[in-house]
């Protein structure tokens, strides 16, 4: 097996290894949290965005309607054409978002309901306080009942315009310099219909905000793959440089803070094994100089143990001469007494 195949190989093992403690799983998981928390905010605040411009959009529907409203029924309210003002209201009523519609004289009696049972009953409350004292149109959120939930009510002083026959009945009655109102028109807008088509813009949002979850998840993953699949190389480089191997090296490509730990740790293996080698080649010197030397002893070891036997056999042979020589001396002495006696 070569080097690239043994760091593919325990690079697949180390895959399974300890999974949750990974720094894979763990950028995977922090960059998928954080890509929820921010769809998460992100769908709240459009939802509260949505909810605004209905409210807002409902606000200027109103202020139209009850303008187109308070103009239209200005003749009738003056006349005291009831069915001709019951009509309007009804037709005004048509409206999906309308709830209720009411016209009322100055007394709060209302003349023309969009439920006809309200007919006949007196209406006085802040709202129409509100407009009688400032003389403009006003905006209240009002709950009538928690099954019929809020409404928006928006309310305005009927007033006839300027220069008709009605306005100029009224300012000779009335004297001119006074606000000549003919009564009041209110309308109630449900919320409810808010709170609908939001819940459609949501549902309708959900498989978006589904499709960048998935997305932000599978760029997560890649990205903390390729931020960890290097230092999972480096790793199984240090450990086969670990078990001796000092020829391997990693082979990161990138130019980011990971490819320079991987070139200095290249750069460190690299001095490592030059280190190394030059060790052992003065370690390899230094025994062939010890087996020299060795040898040299051997060998004048050998050359004085010859010489300590041939001074050993010298000494045996100057000693036996003596010995014969001592042994002459004493026969020669022995020869000669026997001849002087």
């Amino acid at each position: 097996m070569n080097k690239e195949e043994q760091i593919s190989q325990q690079s697949s093992e180390k895959k399974g290894y300890h999974l949750l403690n990974s720094l894979k799983t763990k950028l995977f998981l922090f960059s998928s949290f954080l890509t929820g928390m921010i769809g998460l905010t992100l769908s709240i605040f459009f939802l509260l965005q949505i909810r605004n411009v209905l409210i807002k959009n409902m606000h200027e529907h109103g202020m139209h309607l009850i303008e187109i409203l308070s103009s239209s029924s200005a003749v009738d309210l003056y006349l005291g054409n009831a069915d001709r003002l019951n009509s309007l209201v009804q037709s005004f009523a048509l409206d999906p978002n309308v709830a209720y519609i009411s016209i009322m004289d100055n007394t709060g009696n209302v003349l023309a309901h969009s439920n006809p049972q309200e007919i006949g009953k007196v209406y006085q409350d802040e709202l129409d306080r509100e407009t009688i004292s400032t003389a403009k149109p006003s905006i209240h959120y009002h709950q009538r009942s928690k099954k019929e939930g809020k409404f928006l009510e928006v309310c305005s002083l009927i007033i006839p315009s300027a220069g008709t026959v009605v306005e100029k009945a009224l300012e000779s009655e009335q004297g001119e310099g006074k606000i000549n109102a003919l009564g009041l028109v209110k309308i109630g807008f449900s919320l409810k219909g808010i709170g609908i088509e939001r819940n459609k813009i949501f549902i309708s949002s959900i498989g978006f905000i589904f499709l960048f979850i998935v997305i932000s998840a599978v760029i997560s993953f890649l990205l903390s793959s390729g931020i960890t699949r290097p230092l999972d190389q480096l790793a199984v480089v240090t450990e086969i440089i670990a078990g001796g191997n000092l020829a391997v090296r990693a082979k990161i490509k990138s130019k980011d803070e990971i490819g320079k730990l991987a070139n200095s740790f290249n750069s460190m293996a690299e001095k490592l094994q030059i280190t190394t080698e030059e060790l052992k080649a003065a370690n390899l010197f230094l025994e062939q100089r010890v087996k020299e030397r060795t040898k040299e002893l051997e060998a004048s070891r050998d050359e004085l143990k010859k010489e300590f036997d041939e001074l050993q056999r010298w000494k045996k042979t100057v000693v036996g001469r003596e010995l014969k020589m001592v042994e002459l001396k004493n026969e020669i002495a022995q020869l000669k007494a026997r001849i002087g006696s």
